[in-house]
């Protein structure tokens, strides 16, 4: 899960977020209060829950508080940090949503130099460039979404590949916001022809009214095959910034139900890759719910 700590220390929303703000908590305990509910959802519902901090590209005061507390809270559920959000809106063209103040870069470098885990949201507005300078600038070993990258190959997509970066892909989303145009090739497809590391995740539910599930369904109607949705899957574990011990659990509970879930079915199917319609696969064709790893 993602969480923009001074956002919810806020009495306002994001579009009303201003100079004048005033806060009704302090960020560490906006952070509190959401690892409260996650230890009472993971008693009570037995799931793992883990927190990535987020700040925004516009609100560069935040970053290094986000640092601090990414390290104070790192065994406590605090796994990461992402930053995200547009700056300039004007210039998306040429910079898009990507614009890295020095005080970002800083932020991320002394994440690195302590061990917090680290993401961005790069080429979703603008240019492929952007992928570049996340994983060069911000160190990040996770790029969020990266469609320009995809779309246009050349040396983003490469260094991508060459550091075995992983891309948080967000099929709904990549629509609604323009990112992806409905008649293209979807960027992403690239991903799994290149056998790159990526997952499938929601983005903002909240905001775009989408489930994991719905996810899937768009993939497979994009020409996805259900055993490419177990892929990102296990990839989604491996790029998660889980402990070892951590990784491990979660990679053989994995492995089980999906054995379990494709023994009633037949999952895997050796024909030539094909769109597959919405409905034509039932949801145990799917395996185990996914590994959302960010979004």
């Amino acid at each position: 899960m993602r969480l923009f700590p001074h956002l919810m220390a806020s009495q306002h929303t994001l579009l009303k977020l201003s100079e004048g703000s005033h806060t009704v908590c302090t960020a560490a305990e906006a952070v509190e209060a959401v690892l409260e509910g996650f230890r009472r959802a993971e008693r009570e519902h037995g799931i793992m829950l883990r927190l990535v901090l987020a700040c925004f590209r516009d609100k560069p005061e935040w970053a290094e508080e986000v640092v601090s507390l990414c390290h104070e809270y790192r065994d406590k559920c605090v796994v990461g940090m992402d930053v995200c959000g547009v700056f300039a809106p004007k210039r998306t063209e040429t910079e898009g949503e990507e614009i890295l103040h020095p005080d970002v870069i800083k932020a991320f470098q002394r994440a690195a130099t302590l061990g917090v885990h680290r993401t961005a949201h790069a080429g979703e507005a603008g240019p492929a460039t952007n992928v570049s300078r996340a994983i060069e600038e911000l160190r990040t070993e996770r790029i969020g979404h990266g469609y320009a990258a995809m779309r246009e190959g050349g040396a983003p997509l490469q260094l991508a590949l060459d550091r075995g970066i992983h891309f948080e892909v967000c099929p709904n989303s990549s629509y609604l916001t323009g990112a992806v145009s409905p008649g293209e090739r979807h960027p992403m497809l690239c991903l799994r022809d290149l056998c790159a590391s990526y997952s499938l995740n929601t983005d903002d539910p909240t905001i775009t009214h989408t489930r994991i599930s719905d996810e899937y369904q768009l993939a497979l109607k994009l020409g996805f095959r259900p055993d490419d949705i177990l892929e990102s899957n296990r990839a989604a574990i491996e790029a998660s910034f889980l402990s070892p011990e951590e990784k491990r659990e979660l990679r053989n509970k994995f492995e089980r139900l999906n054995a379990s879930s494709s023994s009633s079915c037949c999952f895997y199917d050796s024909s030539p890759r094909k769109s597959v319609k919405n409905g034509d696969v039932s949801p145990s064709q799917l395996g185990p719910k996914s590994v959302v790893v960010s979004h």
